[in-house]
């Protein structure tokens, strides 16, 4: 989601979002309960406010199974707070079940965050600390990271939104463990130019993709689960350029596309099984792709289209239903040490493009066209 599509929070007091955040037509129902004392806790009902919790003025309050329904925030963080939340209800919210902002570093473990508007829980102003086992269904965004917040997001539940977590805005941090399966588009979406560590992972089942990079975006993404996907595994476009390794990308159209100016590298992942080829290299992509396994897929193992390029190196493409590695149009990468054997075409290599390439020490037959 770009965030032009959402009412900015940058916010200069909890006050102003308050009276910017005011129902057309409406009027403040009743006061937040807002914390200004070390410790509140306990299964407090805080419904049809504004912000049902606020947080604020370096106060570090333990949060327990409070129930924030139906308000625009369930639990609001500013002003350098932080403290503990666990087990609070935040469902329902006209904006978001959490949100965390200005500096704000608490630790987020198992709220409920479900059916908000927005998100079931954001980060925005350089925030932080860590959500753990948090169930974040039903919104528009399950996580939203923006304005260089680095959480660290583990083991969450982020499914039946648009996206699972989004990053954008120079944000970052790790995900480590979550769930972002069956969502509307995306398990995970990463943009403007973040970086995060997105580590095991579970990415299935989405209506697009099951991790997106786009605009000049990177990180790395080490064994996550991409599978059974209706677009891509990963899909990268734009000038992103990742670091993708020993990720499934199992029974998706593509295993793994490039395209735009993308490229970063490709180490170990497995790309079988695609409707189409396990990783597609397109546009003027020029990733580095070493060792991965491509196979039974229905077009190539790995294909090149129009200007792509790179290098393929040690790459396993077998029992595709072309060849192992395909090279059309303008494209001219670099082929070594790649093994293509037992295609059903009978060709390993398949080149029909304008341009030499090198190829050296590649086991399988050629075919030029």
């Amino acid at each position: 989601m770009s965030s032009l599509n959402r009412p900015q929070q940058n916010l200069q007091g909890w006050e102003s979002r308050a009276a910017r955040r005011a129902p057309r037509g409406g009027a403040l129902l009743a006061l937040p309960f807002q914390v200004t004392t070390i410790l509140t806790q306990g299964e407090n009902v805080c419904a049809s406010n504004f912000d049902a919790i606020v947080v604020r003025e370096n106060c570090k309050p333990d949060l327990i199974r409070n129930r924030c329904e139906e308000n625009v925030v369930g639990i609001i963080y500013i002003e350098n707070s932080g403290g503990n939340a666990i087990e609070n209800i935040c469902c329902g919210n006209g904006d978001t079940g959490i949100s965390v902002q200005g500096n704000c570093k608490p630790d987020l473990i198992r709220n409920r965050c479900e059916g908000n508007n927005y998100a079931g829980i954001d980060y925005y102003d350089d925030s932080g600390g860590s959500a753990m086992e948090n169930v974040c269904n039903d919104n528009d965004t399950g996580i939203w990271l923006l304005d260089n917040s680095k959480p660290d997001l583990i083991q969450n539940t982020c499914e039946k939104n648009s996206s699972g977590i989004e990053y954008s805005e120079n944000s970052g941090g790790s995900a480590i463990g979550n769930i972002c399966s069956d969502n509307k588009d995306n398990g995970i979406e990463v943009y403007d130019n973040c970086k995060p560590d997105l580590i095991r992972n579970r990415c299935n089942g989405n209506n697009k993709w099951g991790i997106s990079y786009s605009d000049n975006s990177g990180g790395n993404a080490l064994e996550n689960a991409c599978n059974s996907n209706k677009w891509n595994g990963i899909s990268l476009y734009g000038d992103c350029k990742p670091e993708l390794v020993r990720n499934s990308c199992e029974e998706n159209n593509n295993g793994i596309s490039y395209l735009g100016d993308s490229g970063g590298s490709a180490l170990e992942n497995i790309c079988n099984n695609s409707k189409r080829a396990g990783i597609v290299v397109a546009n003027n992509s020029k990733p580095d792709l070493m060792r991965n396994r491509c196979e039974g897929n229905t077009y190539d193992g790995i294909s090149y289209l129009n200007f792509s390029g790179g290098v393929a190196s040690g790459n396993i493409c077998k029992e595709n239903n072309l060849s192992g590695i395909g090279v059309s149009g303008n494209s001219s990468p670099s082929l070594e040490k790649n093994i293509c054997s037992n295609n059903r075409s009978g060709y390993g290599f398949s080149i029909r493009t304008k341009h030499k390439i090198s190829m050296v020490d590649n086991v399988g037959d050629i075919k030029f066209r």
